[in-house]
């Protein structure tokens, strides 16, 4: 192993656990802070957690695809390599199904929500 691949790792163990602080905090002002007084830093604190939790998603995603990708490139494919391009397109139709998934459930959510905001409404409760 090169001393260049050793560097790159110890940076990497360094940086990484520095990603997790802006998740403490987050979870620390939603379980800490004040609901009532300071409903401000409860929503800043979910809003880092939701941002943070979306991040760590797409970093899922590059470590399996960094397991994925060198069985996909066959060297006795080059210079083509249709095995690869095959995966790709793949990961590609998988993200499209899953964006429309997405958009299908939080529809489904706002419908839910605007149906118990005209209920309460309906019943003079006021939101």
């Amino acid at each position: 192993m090169s001393d260049v691949g050793t560097a790159d790792f110890k940076q990497v163990t360094i940086v990484m656990p520095l990603y997790l602080i802006p998740t403490a905090v987050g979870v620390l002002a939603m379980w800490l802070v004040d609901r009532k007084s300071h409903s401000v830093g409860v929503l800043f604190g979910y809003y880092v957690c939701t941002g943070m939790t979306g991040t760590a998603a797409v970093f899922l995603a590059v470590c399996v695809g960094n397991i994925v990708g060198p069985h996909a490139f066959l060297a006795e494919e080059a210079p083509t390599y249709p095995t690869g391009c095959k995966v790709i397109l793949g990961c590609c139709a998988g993200q499209v199904v899953l964006a429309m998934m997405l958009r299908w459930l939080l529809s489904w959510r706002n419908q839910q929500r605007d149906a118990k905001a005209k209920e309460g409404k309906a019943q003079g409760y006021g939101l």
